[in-house]
């Protein structure tokens, strides 16, 4: 038999669990707003009253913001 090409075939964040244990889709992207949040105060790009703050403290704002308002609406759906 010949190998006449080749398929790659990899994970989505389209809700197929890629084995990591993560949770995929909508309220997956809700947990990792903190990391995205962390990224932008490094990089400087938040806002002038979230970049003046510490970065444990916006990260404590972003988690309560993540599980108490963004998840709740997700959750819901439109």
């Amino acid at each position: 038999m010949y190998l006449n090409g080749v398929i790659l075939v990899s994970p989505t964040e389209l809700g197929i669990d890629s084995g990591s244990g993560r949770r995929a889709g909508p309220l997956g992207a809700s947990l990792r707003l903190p990391y995205f949040t962390a990224a932008a105060w490094y990089h400087k790009k938040l806002p002038d009253d979230l970049q003046s703050k510490d970065l444990l403290e916006v990260l404590g704002l972003s988690e309560e913001y993540a599980v108490n308002e963004l998840m709740p609406v997700i959750a819901k759906g439109g």
